[in-house]
C-alpha cells in the first residue's frame, strides 16, 4: 500500500477538525447542540430528528492470510455515508452505505462493500457530549482473487450480515457533532467464508 494512500485517514481527520472549527466559530448562538423536537422531520420513516453523516477512518480484515508465504496486507482506508432518525431522545434508526477498502492477500485482492440498516441507542452524557450503540444487519457485496496453492477461494459473494457498533459524540455547534466510532460486519466471502472486517472512524454528523 502507497504511502499516500496510507495518510488519507489522517488527512481527511484534519479536513473534519478544520471544517468542526470553522462551523463552531460562525455559529450564531450559545446553544452547543439542537435539542430534541418531535416536530422536526426526518426522511427516514416514522423517526423524526433527521440527521446525515459521513465517517473515514481504516479497516481491519479478519481474513486469512492463505497457504502461501505471500504478501498479506488486511488493513486499508474505509469510508462511509449514512442517514438516521430518531423515535425518541434515546432511540433511533440508521441506513448507510460502508465500503471498507480492499486488502491484498494470497497473490490477489479482497473487497467488500455494503448497505447496512441499524437501530441506534443513545445515552446523553450532558448537554453536549453521548455515547451510543448500533445493532443491525449489513447486505454485502465482496469480490476476491487469490494465486493458485493458497487455499483462498475466488470469486464473488452477497448476503447478509450481523454488523455492530460503538461510538461517542460531541455536539460542538449548533446542527453539527464530531463523532469517533468502531464498528464489526460480517459478510460473505468466496468458499463459503464469513468473516468479519473491524473499522475505526471519525466523522461529522449534520443534523437537519
Amino acid at each position: 500500500m502507497t504511502r499516500l494512500t496510507r495518510s488519507l485517514p489522517f488527512q481527511a481527520l484534519a479536513l473534519a477538525v478544520t471544517l468542526g472549527t470553522a462551523v463552531a466559530a460562525q455559529a450564531q448562538t450559545t446553544m452547543s447542540s439542537t435539542p430534541y423536537d418531535a416536530n422536526r422531520t426526518s426522511w427516514i420513516p416514522y423517526t423524526n430528528n433527521g440527521y446525515f453523516g459521513i465517517n473515514v477512518g481504516r479497516s481491519d480484515f479478519q481474513t486469512s492470510c492463505g497457504a502461501l508465504a505471500l504478501r498479506c496486507d488486511n488493513s486499508d482506508s474505509t469510508g462511509k455515508i449514512y442517514l438516521g432518525g430518531l423515535f425518541n431522545p434515546y432511540f433511533g434508526a440508521e441506513v448507510g452505505y460502508s465500503n471498507p477498502g480492499n486488502v491484498r492477500r494470497a497473490g490477489g485482492t479482497t473487497e467488500a462493500h455494503g448497505i447496512n440498516l441499524s437501530l441506534v441507542g443513545r445515552l446523553p452524557l450532558g448537554s453536549q457530549f453521548s455515547l451510543y450503540g448500533k445493532l443491525g444487519a449489513n447486505y454485502g457485496r465482496t469480490r476476491v482473487s487469490s494465486a493458485a496453492g493458497t487455499g483462498i477461494a475466488s470469486g464473488r459473494e452477497n448476503g447478509w450480515g450481523p454488523t455492530y457498533a460503538i461510538g461517542a459524540s460531541w455536539d460542538f455547534a449548533t446542527n453539527w457533532s464530531a463523532v469517533l466510532e468502531a464498528d464489526r460486519t460480517r459478510y460473505d466471502f468466496a468458499g463459503n467464508n464469513r468473516d468479519w472486517v473491524r473499522t475505526t472512524s471519525v466523522g461529522l454528523q449534520y443534523r437537519f
